[in-house]
C-alpha cells in the first residue's frame, strides 16, 4: 500500500463513520501532500492492533485506545466547543423515569469495551455510586456505535445507555441527544453525569520516523485563526483545534477507564439487525 493509513473509529455508525472518512482522506491529501488510504475500523481493539502494529501512521484515537498505548510520537487531543475534556452521560428513556438507585434489573447498552464515552466512564461512575454493573443489569450488550445504542434504548430493547458530552446543563443536553439520536433524542434524559476525560485524539504511531512524525505534526496542526477558519481537517473531525498532549496524560486516565472484572464475558453483542432501524437513522 503506497501513502498513508488514516484509521477512524465506527463510534458514529458505519454510514456516517464512511462518509467521514472521504471527508478526511480529501482533507488530508490536500494538506500533506501525498495519497491518504482511510479504513473505518471494525472496533475499538482493531484500531488499537493497527496503532500498535505500524500498520497505520494516522489514527483517530478514542481516549479509551489512547490510554492503552505504549508509546506514540505525537498525541494530538481534538478541541471541541472549547474544551479538550467531556464527560460521559447516562441516558434512558423520560418517560421511565428512572434513576442511578433504581437500576436493578434494567437492561443496559454500551458501545465498545474500549469506549471512555460510551461505557468505561459510565462504569466507573456507577462502581462509585457502589452499584456493581454485573449484578445489577439483568444484561448488558456493546452494539459499537453510540447510534445504535441511543436506538436500543429508543425501541425499549435496554433501559440506559452512555454517550459523551461536553457540557451537563439541560439545553446543551438536549442539543447533543437530538445530535445523536435526531427528533426522537427529546425522548431521552441524562440520569448522571461522570468525571471528565480528556477527548479523542489524532495519534501519530511510535512506527514512525521522529522526522516523519514532526514533519506531520507540522502540518496537521494550524497555528493561526485563519488556518483554522480554513481547515478542511477540523471541519471534518468537528473540531475547532488540535492540541499537542503527553502521552502520560492519557495513562493518568487509566483507573477511570478501567472495567470491572471478568464483566466482559457476561457481555453479549448481538447480530446486527436492519429491521430494528428507526425513520430518524
Amino acid at each position: 500500500m503506497g501513502g498513508l493509513l488514516f484509521v477512524l473509529p465506527p463510534a458514529l455508525g458505519r454510514a456516517k463513520a464512511e462518509a467521514r472518512a472521504e471527508l478526511i482522506r480529501a482533507a488530508l491529501e490536500q494538506k500533506l501532500g501525498e495519497s491518504v488510504e482511510t479504513h473505518v475500523a471494525a472496533n475499538y481493539a482493531d484500531i488499537e492492533e493497527r496503532t500498535a502494529s505500524g500498520e497505520a501512521q494516522l489514527v483517530w484515537a478514542p481516549a479509551g485506545v489512547t490510554a492503552k498505548l505504549q508509546a506514540a510520537r505525537a498525541v494530538l487531543t481534538i478541541v471541541r466547543e472549547g474544551q479538550t475534556n467531556y464527560r460521559s452521560a447516562i441516558v434512558a428513556r423520560k418517560n421511565a423515569k428512572l434513576r442511578l438507585a433504581e437500576l436493578s434489573g434494567t437492561k443496559a447498552a454500551w458501545v465498545d469495551p474500549l469506549s471512555a464515552g460510551g461505557y468505561l466512564l459510565a462504569i466507573a461512575k456507577l462502581r462509585a455510586e457502589g452499584i456493581d454493573p454485573v449484578k445489577t443489569f439483568a444484561s448488558q450488550m456493546f452494539l459499537g456505535s453510540h447510534r445504535a445504542a441511543v436506538e436500543a434504548v429508543l425501541h425499549e430493547t435496554v433501559d440506559v445507555t452512555a454517550v459523551s458530552s461536553h457540557k451537563m446543563d439541560a439545553a446543551s443536553m438536549a442539543e447533543k441527544l437530538r445530535w445523536y439520536a435526531g427528533p426522537a433524542g427529546d425522548k431521552l434524559t441524562a440520569i448522571a453525569f461522570t468525571e471528565s476525560c480528556l477527548n479523542d485524539a489524532i495519534v501519530l504511531p511510535a512506527s514512525l520516523s521522529e522526522a516523519k512524525a514532526i514533519a506531520l505534526a507540522q502540518k496537521l496542526v494550524p497555528t493561526t485563526p485563519s488556518e483554522i477558519a480554513r481547515s478542511r481537517l477540523l471541519s471534518a473531525l468537528e473540531a475547532e483545534g488540535l492540541v499537542q498532549t503527553p502521552l502520560e496524560e492519557y495513562h493518568r486516565l487509566a483507573p477511570l477507564l478501567t472495567p470491572p472484572p471478568a464483566a466482559e464475558d457476561r457481555i453479549t453483542l448481538p447480530p446486527p439487525s436492519r429491521s430494528s432501524r428507526p425513520s430518524w437513522h
